[in-house]
């Protein structure tokens, strides 16, 4: 590798991050690394100062930012943003990823990433610590993972087993970029059923091989920011529902991907969207019947007792299910 040949690309997708772009941009400039790296970062037409902070640090960092500004909203026309005007730009052999709102905090996180892949070829993701902050910046306590996860290569099975409570966070993931570029470009169909991108990285990444883990906090998600995913689920008992549904079909059609390799794991996801389900359609007794029988008992002791209860009293457990659901701020709702 010559002096100046781009090792990394992080990508950065901004939408009115006009608030929290300059944070982000900041956690990037200031990595220190042995190696090369650049930024792309994507405005999609953003209606507040997100493109003029944007244009600031492209002035003040032309080798590293390499924007691309929109006039258009892409998101708004169903274009894939990162397939269509992001990855045909990238030059780094690994991806960063980091949306416009969270931001790094650690100055050596590339290069720890970077060492750690190069260290473990075998690994086809590296993933770390995520802090979670309130809007503001204030830090609320919550981390991703939220139990402890000794560092080191985790095995797909464990990554999957862990991950299936969100625990890995968007601004730690770290992929090779022929990897990246395989699942950006060619999708399989788990990935396209997917409403959570999230979710869809971490199966792909985990069922294709060891991913690397560091213990050590290097980023922050901010939580309650305007317009963000979970804002968007709990608008309304129609979006409630029809977010569950749709992940039933994502770990079915990830089931039949892998041929079963992980089907217990499934089973446990499909269990506990197939129980919010039935809950707010009132129709919780369906999920004691023989064909549902397996995702009943892959249930907690207390989402059992839920179920039975709402079989009993379908319409207050529903309406008491719902303001519990608004009540809650979390990246993916109730899990």
């Amino acid at each position: 590798m010559t002096e100046n040949e781009i090792l990394v690309s992080v990508l950065c997708a901004a939408f009115n991050h006009g608030k929290y772009i300059r944070r982000c941009l900041e956690g990037f400039v200031s990595q220190k690394t042995s190696f090369a790296f650049e930024i792309i970062v994507h405005d999609d037409a953003s209606t507040d100062d997100t493109a003029d902070v944007i244009r600031e640090f492209e002035a003040k960092y032309p080798d590293m930012i390499k924007p691309i500004y929109q006039t258009e909203n892409q998101y708004s026309r169903k274009i894939n943003i990162k397939r269509e005007h992001m990855m045909p730009r990238i030059r780094g052999k690994f991806v960063a990823l980091c949306e416009g709102d969270d931001f790094w905090t650690d100055e050596k996180k590339l290069q720890r990433q970077v060492d750690a892949m190069l260290a473990h070829p075998e690994c086809r993701m590296c993933t770390h610590r995520v802090a979670e902050v309130l809007e503001d910046g204030t830090p609320d306590g919550t981390l991703f993972p939220a139990d402890p996860v000794s560092e080191g290569v985790l095995d797909s099975r464990t990554f999957l087993d862990i991950g299936q409570y969100y625990s890995f966070h968007t601004s730690s993931y770290f992929f090779r970029t022929e990897d990246y570029m395989e699942y950006v470009m060619t999708p399989p169909d788990f990935v396209k059923k997917s409403t959570v991108g999230d979710e869809a990285h971490l199966m792909y990444f985990g069922q294709l091989g060891p991913v690397y883990y560091i213990d050590r906090i290097m980023s922050h998600y901010r939580r309650g920011v305007a317009g963000s995913w979970t804002a968007r689920q709990r608008a309304s008992a129609e979006k409630a529902i029809l977010h569950p549904k749709q992940m039933i079909e994502t770990f079915q059609s990830f089931d039949e991907y892998t041929q079963g390799r992980f089907h217990d794991l499934m089973v446990n996801r499909i269990s506990r969207q197939m129980a919010i389900v039935v809950i707010l359609e009132k129709n919780a007794a369906s999920m004691l019947r023989k064909e549902n029988r397996e995702y009943f008992q892959a249930l907690s002791l207390s989402r059992k007792a839920f179920i039975l209860a709402s079989a009993l009293l379908p319409g207050p457990m529903k309406a008491f299910y719902l303001k519990r659901l608004n009540s809650l701020d979390k990246v993916h709702g109730v899990q």
